[in-house]
Order: structure tokens, then C-alpha cells, then sequence
């Protein structure tokens, strides 16, 4: 299952970038991404509520929403923090970019 790395490479890929003192960590590659929460305002800003759930073991975390645009969308990761990451890049490549990259 892809890692953390993964996750981030979508989310620059998508279009995303580190803006300083907006809610932003740093991965152990020394890239930055977005806290959770900065990742939940954004989808609330959407319109859109997702869900975050643990399967079995809990190895396998799944993040799931509705979006008006492009219907049920479903990721699924090793951690909750690679699922949320993963899903916001998802999100991000369907909404314009001063949508989710803060001013």
C-alpha cells in the first residue's frame, strides 16, 4: 500500500503547495503538507463532509466522500494521516486552485 511519500507526491502533483504558517507539518523527506484539520477545512469548505474509518487490524485506513462534481470517492492507506492526504489530493484536482491554497 503506498506510504506518506505517495501521498504527498499526488498532493504537489494535484497542484497543491506549502504555504508559510497555514497549518502545514513536515514529512520525514523533509517535504511539507497540510495538518488534518487544514485538510477537513478545506473539504467543509467544498461542501463536502468525508469519513475517516479503520479496517480490521487497523492497517488499513479508509477515507470516503460525495462530491457534487465527481460522485462517491473512496481512498484507502496504511495510516489515517496518508488517507486524509491522499484523498485531499484527490479533491484538489477537481477544484480551482484558490480553493485550496490559501491567500
Amino acid at each position: 500500500m503506498p506510504g506518506l511519500s505517495f501521498a504527498i507526491d499526488a498532493l504537489y502533483a494535484a497542484g497543491w503547495w506549502p504555504v508559510q504558517g497555514h497549518g502545514c507539518v513536515q514529512a520525514p523527506d523533509g517535504r511539507w503538507f497540510p495538518e488534518q484539520d487544514e485538510v477537513m477545512r478545506c473539504f467543509a469548505e467544498a461542501g463536502i463532509t468525508p469519513t475517516l474509518r479503520q479496517h480490521g487490524t487497523g492497517r488499513v485506513h479508509e477515507l470516503t466522500w460525495d462530491s457534487p462534481r465527481t460522485g462517491r470517492q473512496r481512498v484507502l492507506a496504511g495510516s489515517p494521516e496518508e488517507a486524509t492526504i491522499y484523498g485531499f489530493a484527490c479533491l484538489c484536482r477537481h477544484l480551482p486552485a484558490d480553493s485550496f491554497m490559501p491567500a
